[in-house]
């Protein structure tokens, strides 16, 4: 971890550290100052801000395998929020979750990732291992939940706010995510095997 650190800090890397940072500090502070209550353009800033600090600290990330896990991490956070959620409405217990600190993770924790993962798995040298072996039906999963819940999370918030273009704001927002996701596992399955059957 120290290494790490210091790796992003040597004379080969400080410059683009400080510039991604310096970029999510400058983003997030100019999101609240033109607000993200019902503005696409403030929600844009603060998730472009957050994405970019989190990239800041994995930029030195030389293979995809590294954000293949940051990924895995950033989905199964997810799934342990969407079991919390349901456990604790069968067990009519509800009061004890949080909806600030829900969306919180969500938005700014999981998305984030998840995109950061998609970037780095998408750009970096491409291993042909066990993961992108996989890749395919792991790829058609994560490609199928996007797609299945954007109808559902544009319904939502049309209901909450009448206003298409703000509903579709969300769908992109939530599930754009999984769908760049999904196509970049299922790209690189693909890429994987085709070099798999030139060495062979």
């Amino acid at each position: 971890m120290k290494t790490h650190f210091l790796t992003l800090f040597n004379i080969e890397n400080r410059k683009k550290t400080l510039f991604y940072l310096l970029s999510s500090v400058v983003l997030v502070i100019a999101s609240q100052i033109v607000g993200i209550s019902d503005n696409p353009i403030g929600i844009a800033m603060i998730g472009v801000g957050v994405i970019w600090f989190y990239y800041s600290f994995v930029h030195i990330w030389k293979k995809s395998t590294n954000f293949v896990r940051l990924i895995f991490i950033s989905l199964g956070l997810m799934l342990l929020e969407f079991l919390a959620i349901n456990v604790l409405g069968w067990l009519e217990k509800m009061q004890y979750l949080n909806e600030g600190l829900l969306m919180g993770i969500f938005f700014l924790i999981c998305i984030p990732m998840l995109l950061v993962g998609a970037f780095g798995a998408f750009s970096r040298p491409n291993p042909d291992n066990v993961t992108w072996k996989w890749g395919f039906i792991v790829g058609i999963i994560i490609l199928a939940i996007g797609i299945i819940l954007s109808p559902f999370f544009f319904i939502r918030n049309y209901h909450i706010n009448h206003s298409i273009l703000w509903s579709m704001s969300i769908v992109l927002i939530v599930c754009f995510p999984f769908v760049l996701v999904g196509m970049v596992f299922i790209r690189n399955h693909f890429k994987a095997k085709k070099r798999h059957e030139k060495v062979t």
